[in-house]
């Protein structure tokens, strides 16, 4: 099937957009952690502002970009998964019976880029998550390879794959965000190719992709987090269904949703950029070679 660089460069560069849009991700893991149970890895507090205020008080004034080397993994996770998709997609239209049905293509490409991507992926997911919740000052939090050995210590290998299952179910997040952008991309194609419209339409599938499964990425989160806590004998939360349990026991529907009000503006903000800047990308290196097409 071969390497489309340019497919992959695109991608990579249209997710700029995390590292713009990541004190944004960090205030929504922060938040998703607060159960208001005294077990937690950060503090509790009542307010954006609040947080925001400890954050730079207590950890310095760059405590908003931490993790944020873990977003270019994200960067290349996007190269990656739209190289694969459009080669899924071309494969597919080749099919008897699925040429003449672009919904079904635009589905199903995403969901099996996902399945294996998510594999990949999930241990850098695991790291992301301890370094965001990491209290210390950004100079004195752990390396990468010193969280590794930390959360291996701690945890065992096992750690770097705990909530596969649910970064997998997220990963519906992208396959749905992308299935909208490219459905409506078949419908109204015009529309699509305008900058404007690029940006809208991508900006708003993810908002209501994520929006949807919300509360999957609170509850990998949770268990994402470091569970080991004094006065507990095991992980705070012994499985994902555990988690689902007591997070509704203690806090209804409601604790599936914090976080939300950041990630929502970081959703929007954050695909509309990505779709922008990868469709734009993607023009400029076709151009060059005088190959791009309308796909």
């Amino acid at each position: 099937m071969g390497f489309d660089s340019d497919r992959f460069i695109a991608g990579f560069l249209g997710g700029v957009s995390f590292q713009l849009l990541h004190p944004l991700d960090v205030l929504r893991v922060r938040f998703q952690t607060l159960d208001g149970s005294k077990f937690g890895n950060v503090p509790h507090s009542s307010s954006y502002r609040q947080m925001i205020t400890r954050m730079l008080q207590t950890e310095g004034r760059l405590a908003l970009y931490k993790g944020v080397t873990f977003s270019f993994f994200t960067n290349m996770l996007l190269g990656m998964f739209f190289m694969i998709n459009e080669r899924i997609k071309k494969k597919m239209k080749t099919l008897p019976g699925l040429a003449e049905r672009p919904g079904v293509i635009v589905l199903a490409a995403p969901l099996m880029c996902s399945s294996v991507l998510a594999l990949l992926f999930n241990p850098f997911m695991v790291l992301k998550t301890w370094k965001l919740l990491d209290q210390n000052k950004l100079n004195e939090t752990p390396s990468i390879p010193k969280l590794i050995r930390i959360i291996k210590e701690k945890q065992g290998w096992k750690a770097f794959y705990r909530g596969y299952f649910l970064t997998f179910s997220v990963g519906l997040n992208g396959s749905f965000t992308v299935f909208f952008n490219d459905y409506i991309k078949y419908k109204l194609p015009d529309l699509y190719e305008t900058k404007l419209g690029n940006f809208v339409i991508g900006g708003l599938a993810r908002l209501i992709s994520s929006t949807i499964v919300y509360p999957l990425t609170t509850v990998r989160t949770r268990i994402m987090q470091n569970q080991m806590f004094a006065g507990l004998e095991g992980p705070k939360y012994s499985g994902v269904i555990d988690c689902f349990r007591q997070t509704y026991a203690q806090e209804g529907l409601g604790g599936f949703y914090r976080g939300l009000i950041a990630n929502t503006p970081r959703s929007f903000l954050s695909s509309g950029i990505m779709f922008f800047g990868y469709h734009q990308s993607y023009k400029w290196l076709k151009a060059r070679k005088g190959e791009f097409t309308k796909n």
